[in-house]
């Protein structure tokens, strides 16, 4: 089970040499088991899935999305792609997690933990630039620098997570994996990874207190990066925070040339094009960067708002809205703590990148369907415990 999990959310979210590198078979096999880990997400579903507002509002979302593809002339397995592969993840966690949470959460262990090692050590190895592992300066075989986060995040939650059941704050597979994660975001530096993981760093400390705990929410972290959103995006007040910003990070004020790609976004939603927005694959309105199409917004909202339009964003905060407040409702547990946290560190992300990606779509369904946010944090059965079981470590159907 735990090498399954592995291999599906492998296929969900490959890593970027397998478009890079330019084989046509290996795409054609790698689209073909994500098809085939799709329809698996979604007969879990069936069988295991409660219906619920949650699963309401992402089987919504899914079905909107094909909507966009359809509309915009686009073939349906466009729209499969692009779309389906966070909603597989999403049901494959929420059906999944009462009777397999330490397997669902074990899968995302080892193969985040092993993708980010890889990708660390053939930086080390390679130097940054080389074609093929490294299409540009800011790339290796995992993609783009600032999306490297959504690799050794994962991994180090997965371990919190599982650790929780033990009672420790941390264990050392989890010590471990934050100082690959550091030594990641030393040689492919990107300040949002960098943000995200000082965040998560100094956040897993500050929530060891009861009371914190029920201030620092995922509720809370949406309220601020929202507050942020509209600074930032909207009024463009970045100029307050230029000692930071160009100081600190070393970035300009227009944030990499982000600032041109919002006002791009925004434009983009006419009348024609606001409740459904474009389908992502023919045209991009997001013009050219560094002489290629500019498929992403460079912020969760706007993402939403040009690949989905206002449906599409408002299903979304919908089914996130539903599990932050779930975890307000028992904010006083560790477990909720580490959730919003996991949460935060994502919202963070998601005011320079999209934030839907089959990673944030796990932890999103297992943070609405652990069994242990509703047994009052303490394990209930032995499916429960975060020890990899000697007779299923091996086994892989």
């Amino acid at each position: 089970m735990i090498a399954a999990i592995a291999m599906c959310m492998l296929f969900l979210m490959p890593p970027n040499i397998v478009v890079s590198c330019g084989n046509y078979d290996i795409l054609h096999f790698f689209r073909l088991a994500q098809y085939v880990c799709v329809a698996v997400a979604f007969a879990a579903y069936l069988i295991r899935g409660r219906h619920t507002s949650f699963s309401v509002l992402v089987l919504l979302y899914a079905v909107f999305g094909l909507v966009t593809t359809v509309a915009g002339g686009g073939p349906i397995l466009g729209g499969v792609r692009s779309l389906l592969p966070t909603v597989a993840a999403i049901l494959l966690a929420y059906s999944l997690a009462d009777r397999h949470r330490a397997e669902l959460l074990w899968g995302v262990l080892w193969i985040c933990s092993l993708l980010t090692l890889v990708n660390v050590v053939v930086t080390l190895i390679v130097p940054i630039g080389t074609p093929l592992l490294h299409e540009l300066s800011t790339t290796t075989f995992l993609g783009n620098r600032n999306s490297f986060s959504r690799y050794y995040l994962s991994a180090l939650f997965a371990s919190a997570l599982l650790d929780h059941p033990s009672g420790r704050l941390a264990s050392p597979r989890t010590i471990a994996i934050l100082v690959l994660s550091v030594v990641q975001s030393v040689l492919a530096f990107s300040s949002t990874s960098f943000v995200e993981l000082v965040f998560v760093a100094v956040g897993y400390c500050m929530i060891r207190n009861q009371r914190l705990r029920k201030v620092l929410t995922a509720s809370m972290y949406a309220v601020v990066c929202l507050a942020f959103f509209f600074l930032f995006v909207i009024f463009r007040v970045q100029g307050l925070f230029g000692i930071v910003i160009e100081g600190v990070f070393g970035k300009r004020l227009d944030f990499s040339g982000r600032t041109d790609i919002w006002d791009k976004a925004i434009e983009a939603m006419d009348g024609e094009h606001l409740l459904l927005g474009y389908y992502k694959g023919h045209s991009t309105p997001l013009g050219l960067v560094l002489g290629e199409p500019c498929w992403t917004a460079h912020n969760a909202i706007l993402d939403l708002l040009v690949w989905g339009g206002l449906i599409a964003l408002i299903l979304v905060l919908g089914f996130v809205g539903v599990v932050c407040w779930r975890l307000f409702e028992t904010r006083g547990m560790r477990l909720s703590a580490v959730y919003s946290l996991c949460l935060g560190a994502n919202f963070i992300g998601g005011l320079m990148e999209s934030i839907m990606f089959p990673y944030f779509g796990f932890f999103v369904g297992l943070a609405y369907a652990d069994p242990l946010l509703r047994t009052g944090d303490k394990p209930s059965g032995p499916h429960l415990r975060a020890r990899v079981p000697l007779n299923r470590s091996k086994s892989f159907s």
